[in-house]
């Protein structure tokens, strides 16, 4: 279950850290291949010609949300520093506009991939599409070709958020509440499954079982309070 995402304070610290995270992992693995030949050892190396610029492509998963802006723009940041060269290309949130970014990103000569497209059914033909480059994914799994996994801690990040919900309805309602709402993400049911039920856990362990004809939820990709 996502956070709000108009709500900066620590995930702008999260955004900055991941995007440094991010583009170290993929300057390591686009180049830990040896290549294919070398120089002879009684040969001296050739040190004049100027090393080719690093080049990595971006998948964002929608800079349209202000959480995806900030990472994207640490990404940049990051990028800049490294002396990478960062290719984009926006998803916008839909599977279909992710594909076309890896088909145009895969005719760009990249060493590696930033892949932030939030549909896990899509993931194995996007990484088809740009060549099954080595990739580090954002919050969603990006399998076959994904080689490091940068997202938060679900689970926990849900038992956080059902204990303080639970502490705050027992203070001031003794746990007498009209309605239990989740803001749920099923398009990765797995992610949603680790934050919406620990948050479901850790408030019932305060208030108890939430009675079937309070619980209600929001399918927030499909149109709740997080979509543009």
């Amino acid at each position: 279950m996502p956070q709000p995402r108009s709500r900066f304070g620590g995930r702008h610290g999260f955004a900055r850290w991941s995007s440094l995270l991010i583009v170290t992992a993929l300057m390591t693995a686009a180049c830990s291949t040896p290549p294919a030949s070398s120089a002879p050892a009684s040969q001296p190396a050739v040190t004049d010609a100027p090393a080719e610029k690093l080049r990595i492509g971006y998948i964002s998963g929608g800079d349209s949300d202000p959480f995806v802006l900030l990472v994207t723009e640490g990404i940049r940041a990051e990028a800049t520093k490294a002396g990478v060269e960062l290719s984009e290309c926006d998803s916008a949130f839909e599977a279909e506009k992710a594909l076309a970014c890896a088909r145009t990103l895969a005719a760009q000569k990249l060493q590696s991939m930033i892949n932030w497209q939030f549909f896990p059914d899509s993931s194995e033909a996007v990484c088809e599409a740009y060549g099954g480059l080595p990739t580090v994914a954002i919050d969603t799994p990006e399998k076959p070709c994904q080689k490091t996994f940068v997202g938060a801690d679900n689970r926990e990040a849900g038992l956080v958020t059902g204990k303080g919900m639970g502490d705050f309805a027992k203070k001031k309602f003794d746990c007498q509440y009209d309605a239990y709402i989740s803001l749920d993400f099923p398009t990765i049911a797995e992610i949603n499954a680790a934050r919406a039920g620990g948050t479901v856990e850790a408030f019932e362990e305060v208030c108890g079982k939430i009675p079937p004809e309070k619980y209600f939820t929001v399918d927030t990709f499909a149109g709740g309070p997080d979509q543009p």
